[in-house]
């Protein structure tokens, strides 16, 4: 294998060590609750996806009226 291809291997299976994972739980009250996994690499990541979601969910509420 070349050199510089297993040196980007190498880094790729470092960066791979570093992800996280979170559960979310989606909640509903008109179904149970269902629950998913995210991997993320940063805190900051996670924040700003949940953010995302936030604001999605909000918007969709806006649409419907309420």
């Amino acid at each position: 294998m070349h050199t510089e291809t297993r040196r980007t291997v190498a880094k790729e299976l470092v960066d791979f060590a570093r992800l996280r994972y979170a559960v979310i739980e989606a909640l509903r009250a008109d179904a149970d609750p269902e629950r998913f996994v995210i991997a993320y690499r940063t805190e900051q990541a996670l924040h700003d996806l949940a953010a995302a979601l936030c604001l999605y969910r909000f918007r969709l509420l806006l649409s419907r009226g309420g």
